[in-house]
């Protein structure tokens, strides 16, 4: 016979919370009632060691199924929250059961320890120092440093074997090639063929191997190394060509000229890359890309030209010859078709707008997109680009897809104050990261605000892939229907009616860190995902990283 362990809550706050406590048989689900419109904060329920429990959370508007599991820390805490009429119900940590127990703790842990058959997740204890440096060095980090650090060793070699007779052609491809690996890496095309590859690894590999497959989101590491190797290439062909200059063995003043302006481009780009200047001014980090990018790939192709001139003259050989012999030459081809390819997809796309409260509008638009996709929208394609997640449109049919924005500054407030009926589009939607939980059997997906967009684009997809992944959500969210609506707040439920809503309004500001670890140490879920702002997001992830729980999050790297 299995055995049942049962908790019942009352629902009747008026009752005095006299003790009718725990009832073991033989399986180990526990009921418990959360009232989300009394409560500040759903708190992690497992009693230790974990016991899986089964409750029923309901807001003033909405009522979802939810698991957790409560530690033996908790229930101290709950008692001392928990003494009559005076029991800080306004304050941040004003959740409460409403467990009805017949002792204090002595009596809860040892009713614990002799329930037969509990099931428990062992949960490993992340080795601290290393989980920190972890965190601090990132994938994103080592990527970087691998990159930067390969071409800074190739650049010694280089140097050594060649100290009499430095070729300025190789220098010139070297800078190339490394520009081309930024611009690939970030290339739509590729990216969303190295993440569909990645939807096709077996789930009964080891959750090791899957883990390091997701870290493929943090490639950007790639990217910022490669600019950066590529400037310091093109810095040392500048140091040469001065030198060169001054010695008289090779004076071309348009060389000169065309390398100094090249460098200023780059420099000027990675600058405008740093952290801080990105966040604060991103509309300058988005424009001095794009157009001192365009410069500096026709600054690119006058040094080739000139050089590929030079060495006709001195080398006695054709012209046409030379360059086309010439790497850089191929390299750079490649650069500007890579550049002009999502441009030569610029259209108008037509979008409805449906007014979801004065905070939030959500576009709807017709068109056949790959699960798990995003798309980036425009009134001024030359000026600002603004990347949004898609999901099915709760109301239309097979092709027709959703974008939530809300506001978050000047120019989504002016988006959803003044909808206009088309807005610019280009190059192809780009898979994101939400789209690696298919790598895992099951995965939790903590989101806050209109992060319920790139959520929905994952709970919703008709992929076959996605049949095989369980999702579970936890969103956290001021009114959810009457900010999102109730079409979108419904659509939530059907995707996943077990979904833990939180409406902060009601309930202030829950610990998203305490619930995700609860959800994850009480279940089979084997990884997190969060969506929401990148202060959250880092913290949630970072939190989660340090107890041992595989998280992942935008690293909103350049």
């Amino acid at each position: 016979m299995s055995s049942t362990t049962s908790f019942d809550s009352s629902a009747d706050e008026s009752n005095t919370p006299e003790p009718d406590f725990l009832h073991y048989s033989s399986s180990s689900p526990i009921d418990t009632r959360r009232h989300c419109s009394v409560f500040s904060e759903p708190k992690s329920a497992c009693y230790s060691p974990s016991i899986t429990v089964n409750s029923r959370r309901h807001g003033s508007v909405f009522s979802e199924p939810t698991s957790t599991c409560y530690s033996a820390t908790d229930i101290e805490s709950y008692i001392k929250r928990s003494q009559p009429v005076d029991n800080g119900l306004g304050s941040r940590f004003s959740f409460s059961l409403d467990v009805q127990v017949e002792s204090e703790k002595d009596q809860i842990s040892k009713d614990i320890e002799q329930a037969p058959n509990v099931s428990i997740k062992r949960i490993a204890k992340p080795m601290e120092g290393l989980s920190r440096i972890n965190q601090k060095f990132s994938p994103y980090k080592k990527l970087f440093s691998i990159v930067l650090l390969g071409n800074l060793i190739g650049m010694t070699i280089f140097l050594n074997r060649n100290r009499d007779n430095v070729p300025l052609s190789t220098i010139i491809t070297a800078s190339s090639s490394n520009i081309l690996v930024a611009i690939l890496v970030r290339q739509e095309y590729l990216v969303n063929s190295v993440y569909r590859l990645c939807w096709y690894t077996p789930h009964s590999w080891p959750l090791w191997a899957r883990i390091l497959i997701t870290k493929v989101y943090e490639h950007g590491g790639i990217h910022s190394g490669a600019a950066v190797a590529g400037t310091i290439w093109l810095l040392l062909l500048v140091v040469l060509v001065i030198q060169d200059f001054v010695q008289k063995s090779y004076r071309s003043v348009p060389v000169l000229t065309v390398c100094l302006i090249l460098l200023l481009l780059l420099t000027g780009i990675l600058l405008s890359s740093i952290p801080t200047f990105r966040s604060k001014r991103h509309n300058a980090f988005e424009r001095t890309h794009r157009f001192a990018g365009w410069t500096a790939t026709a600054m690119f192709w006058i040094a080739i030209f000139v050089f590929a001139h030079d060495s006709a003259i001195s080398e006695t050989r054709h012209y046409r010859d030379v360059l086309i012999h010439t790497p850089s030459f191929w390299i750079l081809l490649l650069i500007t078709i890579y550049l002009v390819l999502p441009w030569l997809r610029l259209r108008k796309q037509a979008f409805t707008a449906y007014m979801l409260s004065d905070r939030s509008i959500r576009l709807d638009f017709e068109a056949k997109y790959p699960p798990v996709a995003g798309i980036g929208i425009s009134e001024s394609p030359l000026m600002e680009w603004h990347p949004f997640a898609t999901f099915p449109n709760p109301t239309g049919g097979k092709d027709c897809h959703s974008i939530i924005i809300s506001h978050t500054g000047d120019w989504t407030r002016r988006i959803i104050d003044n909808p206009k009926p088309q807005y610019w589009l280009k190059g192809i939607p780009k898979i994101g990261l939400l789209s690696l939980a298919l790598v895992y059997r099951s995965v939790l997906l903590v989101t806050t605000g209109s992060g319920i967009g790139p959520c929905l684009s994952l709970l919703m997809t008709d992929s076959p892939r996605r049949s095989n992944t369980k999702c579970r959500l936890v969103w956290s969210t001021p009114n959810p229907v009457l900010t999102y609506g109730s079409d979108l707040y419904h659509s939530v439920l059907r995707a996943d009616p077990e979904a833990t809503i939180i409406d902060t309004k009601l309930s202030g500001r829950p610990d998203l860190v305490d619930i995700a670890f609860t959800e994850w140490s009480s279940s089979d879920i084997e990884a997190v995902f969060v969506i929401s702002n990148k202060e959250v997001t880092r913290m949630i992830v970072d939190e989660l990283n340090g107890k041992g729980v595989p998280a992942f999050g935008p690293i909103w790297d350049s």
